[in-house]
């Protein structure tokens, strides 16, 4: 039986360490819900989510995915601060078509909680109103999150899905 030498232990051990990080790391190009195209590579850091005005410019339902009208100028914006044990936590707030809403939130890796919510209670068009009964569902509870670029795609329940762009300018 051949001995190996301390060091020699420690690079295998090193190794093997870092082969599990760079596993555990990666995930499936092409898993995707909701019926739509999977972003083309890893996404980018979740910090880019903070302090930044998302505008929605789409929402899907399984397999059925709709463009948002731009003119319904639903978008929200997550404001926060680090926490060292929580990820990060803040306050929410933006539009849903047509109301205002806003709540707390917490952010753990790419679960999104939104809690502690309020929005105000204005009826409009029954589209408008279609719109943002679909972005509040999605909003609310937890969620998972993907960055890509421009791109954020807030996940809910059942196969739900939410498409949001950066404004221009920001």
């Amino acid at each position: 039986m051949k001995k190996y030498s301390h060091a020699t232990h420690l690079r295998r051990f090193a190794i093997c360490c870092g082969l599990w990080l760079f596993v555990s790391g990666c995930e499936l190009i092409g898993s995707n819900s909701a019926g739509l195209p999977p972003f083309p590579d890893r996404t980018d850091p979740i910090v880019d989510l903070l302090d930044t005005t998302w505008q929605l410019i789409g929402l899907a339902d399984g397999d059925d995915y709709r463009r948002v009208d731009s003119k319904i100028n639903a978008y929200v914006k997550f404001s926060t601060e680090r926490t060292e044990r929580s990820g990060y936590s803040g306050h929410v707030n933006g539009k849903g078509g047509c109301n205002s809403f806003g709540g707390s939130f917490r952010l753990r890796n790419d679960h999104l909680e939104v809690y502690d919510s309020y929005m105000t209670l204005m009826a409009c068009e029954e589209n408008r109103m279609a719109v943002e009964a679909s972005f509040m569902n999605i909003l609310s509870g937890t969620s998972r999150v993907r960055i890509h670029r421009s791109e954020l795609r807030i996940y809910g329940e059942n196969d739900q899905a939410a498409v949001l762009t950066t404004r221009s300018g920001e």
